[in-house]
Formats: structure tokens, sequence, C-alpha cells
């Protein structure tokens, strides 16, 4: 065989490869590892051989033996723990010259043969080989010792022959590596059998040695093994006795569960079974779970529910202030309650931007009834399992979050509270809003089946709350829940809620006595306008708590007070004492504009968290027609602009005919909406859209203080609008005095509060040149014959106003 140069090297640290034989390894070191795949690479052999010292990371030339084994490697696997398993065969001895590290090891190598590998061993040498190894194999007993000699004998070669059996042989590493070291067969012949007839001695006289030492305390041990003897029967028969009265118990309380007929039956099958089981046993254990959950759920036990109608508007009112609607629909449930004398559930959603106190009202509803309360959330939960639990064929399984809320209520009747519901996901593990749709349906859930039980519950007498802050969900789910909308509160809502609820509750958390410190009307207010922007009472909770933490500190580090006198004295925080409370405003509360600017309007908006003033800029340069949109516009606003500048192209001239017909073919729009790091969208923009492109056009200045929403058609037509009460709550705060609406809208002022609408001159609107009176400054010659021309557009398309009235 030729000389081999550069080939990849792979250290052994206790293991030693024969040739025609096969070893599997671990390979765990990087140039190892790199060496096993630059062998794979280019599909050559590898040279292994022993290193010296097994501790040593990077062996060196000197630190390996020289005489190794030309090898292929059969089968790489790499495991979990970053190692590789190799399978190598061993072809033949190599003498390694040199080693190399180029990233992984290389060895310049040349083939080492036996000096005698002409000889043969005489067949006396075979046999005398084979009968050494016969004796040692029936001193350790194998099922395949008989198999291993009957392969040996087939073996024609003196040398694999010797290899194969050098390499069954249990000896020191440093024994095998000299074995393979040999220059000549009658060398390793006669090594190899003096390893074999030392190996048989030692045995034996180990078997001997062991034998005389059991012998002298074979009476001792016999004592010791009958005396664990009795110990275990006497244990067996109390774990037996112990058992048998848990099955008893078990029964008992299957019984006095009360549990359906369905359950009673499944829960007896289980008992059936675990009876037949090992005490120890896994499948045991899984089983006594599965029965205690059954037997812990409550099948006939439920609160007394209260039907006081008094008692339940003293607690809703003490706790909440405002919020009409939601109260009468708790106390109407609670009436019909009353004289049908049933205690079905009910499923409501209370729908409100965060803060407007949904958690809280549910709590206060639990209460007024007299029912446990349960609050899970299930915002971001993509697991369906988490609703309907987990089937009992998984390790670690359990019932989902209604039947474990349910086990630790202990009743079958009280306030489930789920929230967030319009933010739930789905994945490969299923939709956990597809699982409600069961659990939230009247007519479903008295048979509701969780995955882990396998048997039906009746969650019917369930009062279900869910909590969100948009619409936006599943129909289906949507549409069994009886939408309640909780509205942003006013200044003067906020006032009340500070006054009667907030202040007394965070004194009562900072250990501040009721006569010690009082918040001016005007704090209130202050921090409602000016430290707060909300539709809830979050921020201004967390404001008024700031207050009361600033006035402990300073009350205890006052050293001009005795300590007999701190409590006595009573401080009145003034208006001008909050900036050294809470730091400078942090909020306009009333937008500082000029009176009129061209191509600008104020555009009302309506967010989850409540409603908004939106400053919609339109403007024109010259250019090639081209329109540009800036300010994170979604597509729905994108398309009322384009709608808008379809209008303005095909009335403009009803309104102004100074306007040349090439005007829009030379000109770019660009409207923009500030605010840009927010994304906006929605079709109510879209009068806003019409209105500062018209100024933009005509160079018309808008008034700054009147605010619009509406969708508009490409007739011309305003559409209705969602969030009405909230984007009034939006402009009552920014102080805007003039409010344009759609027609289609009006009706649902009756709803709104006073004190939300008092200030406010809301003008209803069917078409969006009738904004045009109330929104552009009447003193210039041109506005005049706008608002003529407007006039006359309006009684000429008569005709479609009462086509589209009547559709």
């Amino acid at each position: 065989m030729s000389d081999y140069l550069h080939i990849p090297y792979l250290p052994l640290r206790d293991v030693v490869l024969f040739p025609n034989t096969t070893i599997d390894i671990i390979v765990g070191r990087e140039r190892s590892v790199k060496s096993i795949f630059e062998s794979q690479r280019d599909n050559r052999p590898i040279i292994v051989s022993l290193q010296t010292d097994p501790e040593t990371e990077l062996p060196q030339f000197e630190e390996i033996y020289v005489v190794g084994v030309l090898a292929t490697i059969i089968k790489v696997i790499k495991s979990g723990t970053g190692t590789y398993r190799v399978t190598l065969e061993g072809h033949y001895r190599m003498l390694i010259e040199d080693l190399y590290d180029f990233g992984y090891l290389n060895v310049n190598a040349r083939q080492f043969k036996h000096h005698d590998s002409g000889s043969i061993l005489t067949d006396a040498q075979r046999g005398e080989l084979l009968i050494s190894l016969q004796n040692l194999l029936t001193i350790i007993p194998n099922a395949n010792n008989d198999q291993l000699i009957t392969q040996l004998e087939s073996i024609d070669s003196d040398e694999v022959l010797l290899n194969t059996v050098s390499a069954k042989l249990d000896v020191d590493v440093s024994q095998k590596q000299e074995l393979l070291s040999i220059e000549t067969i009658q060398e390793q012949y006669e090594m190899i059998l003096d390893l074999l007839k030392n190996t048989v001695d030692s045995l034996l006289l180990d078997q001997k040695i062991k034998h005389k030492i059991f012998s002298q305390i074979e009476k001792n041990q016999k004592d010791y093994f009958i005396h664990e003897q009795i110990r275990a029967l006497q244990k067996e028969l109390s774990d037996e006795y112990q058992e048998s009265k848990d099955f008893t118990d078990l029964e008992q309380q299957i019984i006095d569960s009360k549990m359906s007929v369905e359950a009673s039956d499944k829960a007896r099958k289980e008992l059936a079974r675990l009876k037949t089981f090992s005490a120890s046993s896994p499948e045991a254990s899984v089983v006594k779970t599965y029965l205690h959950h059954l037997i812990q759920l409550p099948w006939q036990l439920r609160s007394k529910l209260s039907n006081d109608l008094n008692k339940a508007k003293r607690i809703l009112d003490s706790e909440h202030y405002a919020l009409v609607e939601l109260k009468t629909r708790v106390l109407e449930y609670l009436a019909v309650q009353k004289r049908t004398n049933k205690t079905a559930g009910s499923i409501l959603c209370f729908v409100g931007p965060p803060g407007v106190g949904k958690t809280s009202l549910a709590r206060s509803i639990a209460l007024a009834t007299n029912r446990e309360f349960i609050k899970f959330s299930v915002g971001g939960v993509r697991d369906e399992s988490e609703i309907r639990g987990h089937r009992r064929t998984y390790i670690g399984s359990m019932p989902g979050r209604i039947i474990q809320n349910l086990i630790k209520v202990k009743v079958k009747n009280p306030v489930i509270l789920i929230d967030e519901i319009d933010k739930m996901g789905s994945d490969f593990r299923g939709d956990p809003a597809s699982a409600l749709l069961e659990v939230l349906d009247p007519e479903q859930n008295s048979q509701f089946v969780d995955h882990y039980t396998e048997v039906s519950f009746d969650l019917s007498e369930v009062l279900f709350i869910t909590t969100a802050n948009t619409l936006d969900m599943p129909k289906p789910l949507l549409d069994r829940l009886e939408i309640i909308h909780l509205y942003g509160y006013s200044d003067h809502e906020k006032f009340h809620i500070a006054n009667n609820h907030l202040i007394p509750k965070q004194q009562k958390l900072h250990g501040i006595q009721a006569n010690e410190l009082e918040l001016h009307q005007e704090v209130i207010y202050e921090i409602i306008q000016f430290y707060t922007r909300e539709s809830g009472v979050r921020q201004l909770e967390r404001s008024i708590a700031k207050i009361s933490r600033k006035h402990v500190f300073e009350h205890q580090n006052d050293v001009s007070l005795r300590d007999e006198l701190k409590d006595k004295i009573k401080k009145t925080l003034l208006k001008s004492d909050v900036k050294k409370y809470l730091g400078v405003r942090k909020y306009r509360y009333q937008f500082d504009k000029p009176n009129s600017i061209i191509g600008q309007v104020t555009g009302l908006a309506w967010t989850e968290f409540g409603g908004d003033i939106l400053h919609i800029e339109a403007t024109t340069i010259f250019g090639r027609g081209g329109t540009r949109y800036t300010g994170s516009l979604g597509n729905v606003m994108k398309e009322s602009i384009d709608t808008a500048l379809t209008i303005i192209k095909r009335h403009i001239h009803d309104f102004d005919k100074t306007i040349p017909l090439h005007y829009f073919n030379e000109h770019d729009f660009h409207v923009h909406v500030p605010e840009g790091a927010i994304p906006k969208d929605g079709p109510s923009a879209g009068l806003g859209m019409t209105v500062a492109l018209f100024s933009a056009v005509l160079n018309i200045p808008v008034y700054s203080d009147v605010a619009m929403t509406g969708e508009v058609t490409l007739r011309g037509s305003i559409l209705p609008i969602g969030g009405l009460r909230e984007k009034l709550l939006a402009a009552q705060r920014a102080k805007i005095k003039k409010v344009l609406i759609p027609a289609e809208n009006a009706h649902q002022l009756e709803d709104i509060p006073d004190d939300i609408k008092s200030g406010l001159d809301i003008i209803p609107l069917q078409w969006f040149e009738d904004s045009f009176i109330h929104l552009f400054n009447t003193e210039g010659k041109k506005i005049k014959i706008l608002t003529n021309k407007a006039a006359d557009y309006r009684n000429e398309n008569s005709t479609f106003s009462n086509l589209h009235t009547s559709q």
C-alpha cells in the first residue's frame, strides 16, 4: 500500500482500534469533530491512535502513540449534547511520522506491516488460542459465547484472528496498544496467549476468595434475609390494609359529591381500574389525581344568591359613579331572578377603553348578587387546552381554567370574569376563541365537556362576564355576548370619582388620616386636565398616589413639628402646589391655534383608549397631479383622500369658476396627519380630508375651533360613524366650540349625558357642502360666492338627495 500524505487524524482517549474490527466512540473535541467532517467531505480515510494522556485536550506529536490504524467512517450521529457518535472500521496498521494542525489534525503516515506477515500459525497454536479463550468465556457466562467461538473458528487469516481476539480482550488500553505495536505475528500470538492465561488465573482466584468469604458470612446473611422477608411481609399486609381503606374512602367520596350519573359511572370505572394497579405504579397516581378532580368539582354546591334590589343598588352606587346603563342591566337581571326563582347565568361583555372600571364592576356585581368571584385573563392565550384542558394521555395533563377555578371556589354559580377576550390568538396548538364558543353559549354550556374530565359539567348557572377594549373578535363569539359599552368619563365624572373613591382609597393605603390632607376642587381639575390624558382614571389615581407619597415623606421629615402635633395639623393642597408634587404640566388641555388656517381642519378620532383630536393638514404645490400621504395613514384613510380629490375635481367649478381646468394636472396634493409615529386608519376622517383639500385648493382658511367627523361618499353624502360619545368627549376636553356630525348619528345624542354635550354646538350634516358655512370665514367676497354656489349645488342635487334619503 502506498504512503499517505496529510490524512485527517483522530486521537483516542481510552480505546484502541484494531484492523478488521469496528468500534463506536463519542467525539466532542473541536479539532476531532473537524477531522471527522474533513474525512467525510472528501470521502477519505482517517487515521486513529491512542494518546498517551487521556486528559490532554490538544495532544502534540510526542503525546500520541505513533502506531495507529487506518480506518473509514461508517456512520456519524449527532447527539443532543453537541457531541457525535462515530462508528469506525479499521483496515491497516499505520506508522505516524508527522502531526500537523490545520484547524483539524493531519498526519503523514505509512503502512506498518508485520515482519513475518508471510508466516502462519500452526493448527496446534490456533487450537491452544481458542481453548484458552473458551476457558475464559466459561468463567464469564454469556449467551453469545458459542457464537463468538464459531465466528473465530471460521476466520482463515491468522492476522485477522489475532486482531479480533485482541479487540475482545478485557485488559488495560496500554496492553492493547502494546499488542497493536508488536512487529511479528508470533510475538502477538504469544502475548495474547499470556494475557488470556493470566486473566483466567486472576478470575479463578477471585472466585475462590469470594466463595471463602461467602461461606464465612453465610449464616449471618441467611438470618438477615429471613428477617428482611418477615418485615417485607408485615409491610405488605399493612399496605394492603391501607390501600383497601383508601379505596373505601374514594368510593364514599364519589357518593358524597353527588355528581351526575354520567360522572359517577366514569368515576367507578376508574376506581375499578385503580384497584388492579400496584400502589407504586405511575398509572395509579394518574387515576387517583383524576378521581380527586372529579370529586372536588362542585356538582351540587351553590352560593345562596341575593335578590335584594335595594342592597344591590346601594353596593353598585357606593363603588361606582355614573355607569347608569350597566347598573340598570344588573338590577334587571336580579329582578328577573327574583320573580322566576331561577339562577340561570348570563353572558355579559363590558367593552370600553382601559381604566374605566370593567374589572372592578365585575367584582361589584359578584358582591351585589352574593356570588363567588373568579378572574382569569385570556390576553395572549394561544392554546385551546387553557380553556378545555389537556387529554389524560399527556404527561402532566390537567383540567382547563374553567374547571380549575370552579374547583377552587367550590360552588357552581360564581361570577367568572374572562379578561381581555379581544386579545386571544391562535396557532398550531388550537384556537381558544373557538373553544370559548361552547362555554359562552347559554344553550350549550349546560353540557360542557372538559378534555381532562371527559364528562359533562353544567355551566349554565355561572354568570360569565368578559371584558374587551374593542369588538375586534370572531363573529360567532361576538354573537354570543351581550355587549355593554363602558364609555370614557367626562371631567365632571372624573372629579366625582376622584373625590368619592380614589382619594379616600389612596389616603387609606398611605396611612393618611381623613382630616390630615385635603385636595381642593381646583387641584383635582388641574390634575385631570393637565396631568392626565385618558378615558379612564388610572393615571388620575397614580397622580393622587404620588401626591400622597410625597405628603407622607414631607410630613415625617418636618422637624419643625413635634410628634404629638403632626397628626393634628390639616394641610390643604391648592392649585399652585400641584407643580411641586407632580412637576410641570404634561398635556395641553386646550389647543391654542390661530382662529383660522388654510388647509388645516380639526377631526375627531376614536381609538381603543378613547376619543382624541385629529389634526388634518393639506396643501398644494406645483407638480404633475400626484398625491402624497404622510402620518402613518392606513389604506382606508388613503382611500378617503382619493375620494375627496375626486369630489373636488368634479365639483370645484360649482364653487369657483376661476380655477383653470389644468389646475389638477399642474399641482401635487399632500395630506399629512401629525404624530406620524402613531398609526391611523378609519373612514370617519373622510369629511375632514375633503374640507382640508377644498380649503387648500380654494385658498380659504378654516376655523380651528370647529371639529368634524363623518365618512363621505363619491356623491358627497355623509355616512354615520361610530364612537360618537368618545369623540364628543375629546372635543369637550380640547375646548372645541362646534362639532359637525353625520345627520344619521343625531338620534344618538339623546343617550349622551348633558355634561358631555354642554358647551358644544353640535350640527348634524347630510351633505359635505353643508359644512362650508360653519367652517370658512364669511367676511371675504369669495366665501360669499362659495356659500351661494354651495346652496345652488344642493338645490340642483335635490333629486339625488331625496333618492339617497329614501334608500
